[in-house]
């Protein structure tokens, strides 16, 4: 859309005999004389006209032009540009150039010519395993697959959640303050639901006592048979004649659990339907019935 209209989109309307018969009458005419008086001195009414201000237009040209050598354009004496030559500007600015892409060795590890570091600094061994995990939530991040939230905790129970993390199961325990249980029981979570799973297995997210309503209902006339109570307690959903449970995570979704023993083991299957979380603590349950 251009500031100035054509001669098409102009039109005149007027309540005289004349202006009803559709022709230009001299109300119309005086009208359009004043609003060309009116433009010759001050032609920012157009912008006002098409929705925009002065102002607005000004910040929009600084956001274009960020970055652009303007000493090519002529100014005025009071050193103005105009804002047709800033357009042109913009319009002939050369193309963006984008970043070269990073190149990620994955052949030489940094750490294969490091020596042995005095105490009590970790072993080299613990350097390169370090360095290798950087190197792959690095290329996760690249990837946009991280999830969140990425908190010191989630952080730590990603790395025991690794192959080799398991080993460091003690030194975590000491570190966080929780229990090796607990800290198992959030790898599993972590294992089926990234970072926010790792936190629901800790503890429920807080949530309005409505919402968990809702979603109890959601679940009630989602089953096929009414037995059995689902309670609503310390901020979960929990069928216990079932052996399962469905808990809100920091994410957004509903997380199912099984009951092992007196503890809560997280199950696959988060999704933003409790119903469907709901079906999936069952299904995990069915799995394996002797459990308890």
């Amino acid at each position: 859309m251009t500031i100035v209209p054509a001669p098409e989109q102009i039109t005149f309307s007027c309540s005289c005999p004349t202006g009803n018969l559709g022709r230009v009458c001299d109300h119309s005419a005086a009208l359009g004389h004043a609003v060309a008086e009116r433009l010759a001195g001050a032609a920012s009414v157009l912008l006002t006209a098409r929705g925009m201000s002065a102002r607005e237009l000004a910040a929009l040209l600084r956001d274009r032009l960020d970055g652009t050598d303007l000493a090519t354009l002529p100014a005025d004496p009071d050193g103005t540009v105009r804002a047709d030559q800033l357009y042109s500007l913009y319009a002939h600015r050369p193309p963006h150039q984008a970043p070269p892409e990073a190149v990620l060795d994955t052949i030489t590890p940094i750490t294969a010519t490091l020596d042995e570091p005095p105490a009590p600094c970790p072993s080299a061994a613990d350097l390169e395993w370090m360095t290798k995990d950087a190197a792959a939530r690095a290329r996760a991040l690249l990837a946009g697959h991280a999830t969140h939230p990425h908190d010191p905790l989630a952080d730590t129970v990603r790395i025991l959640a690794t192959p080799d993390g398991v080993s460091r199961l003690a030194d975590a325990a000491h570190a966080t303050g929780h229990d090796e249980a607990t800290l198992r029981t959030m790898m599993i979570g972590y294992r089926h639901g990234g970072p926010a799973g790792a936190h629901t297995a800790l503890a429920p997210t807080p949530t309005p006592s409505l919402t968990l309503k809702r979603a109890r209902e959601t679940i009630r006339l989602s089953r096929a048979f009414g037995l059995g109570t689902l309670d609503i307690a310390e901020g979960t959903l929990t069928d216990t004649s079932a052996g399962v449970q469905v808990r809100p995570g920091p994410d957004g979704r509903w997380y199912p659990f099984t009951a092992a023993g007196s503890e809560w083991r997280p199950a696959p299957g988060a999704c933003d339907d409790p119903a469907d979380a709901y079906r999936a603590a069952r299904r995990a349950r069915a799995s394996r019935p002797t459990a308890r």
